[in-house]
């Protein structure tokens, strides 16, 4: 019976070890998308490009792994500012190239995933009251992350294996 208790945990410890090296490779990095904008108004839409770049890595290299246009068509009067993620929905900012004076200077896009991005099919708009003065241009918008933190793979192994031998400590006392 001690026997096949041991066989059960080494099988385990085994199955855990390559669960947590092989979860990483699976999981990858998150991407980059880095949003281009055309200086020229064509008026049809393409104006916007998004490089993507697999990780940080590849992002500072200057590793491409696609690029596509956008469908959103950016008129004369804005210009993009920003792109963020806040949840599921990608929020691309705007601003007016004239100084209104008197906020509404910035609209904020809402597109419910990276497809309708790239299509240009936007879930909400809204202006802000923001009045952002001939002074200043806004150049981007930050979106801080509000899920629970994701414990390291490793982290989890080195936990594991921590109960594993002290359950194997405390089998060998007990005897």
């Amino acid at each position: 019976m001690e026997s096949l208790i041991r066989r059960f945990f080494v099988k385990a410890l085994a199955i855990l070890f390559i669960v947590m090296c092989i979860f990483p490779i699976m999981a990858g990095a998150q991407p980059y998308h880095v949003m281009f904008e055309s200086i020229a108004n064509q008026g049809s839409g393409n104006e916007l490009a998004f490089v993507t770049y697999d990780s940080y890595a590849n992002l500072i290299n200057g590793t491409v792994s696609s690029s596509q246009f956008s469908a959103i068509d950016v008129n004369g009067t804005f210009n993009t500012t920003g792109i963020t993620r806040d949840g599921n929905d990608y929020l691309v900012m705007f601003e007016s190239i004239a100084n209104q004076g008197s906020g509404n200077e910035l609209a904020f896009v809402t597109y419910d995933s990276y497809a309708n991005l790239i299509n240009g099919t936007a879930s909400s708009s809204q202006f802000s009251a923001i009045d952002v003065n001939g002074t200043f241009n806004t150049t981007g918008i930050v979106s801080e992350p509000t899920g629970a933190p994701v414990p390291e793979p490793t982290t989890m192994l080195l936990f594991g294996a921590g109960l594993v031998g002290l359950a194997g400590f405390r089998r060998k006392f007990k005897k």
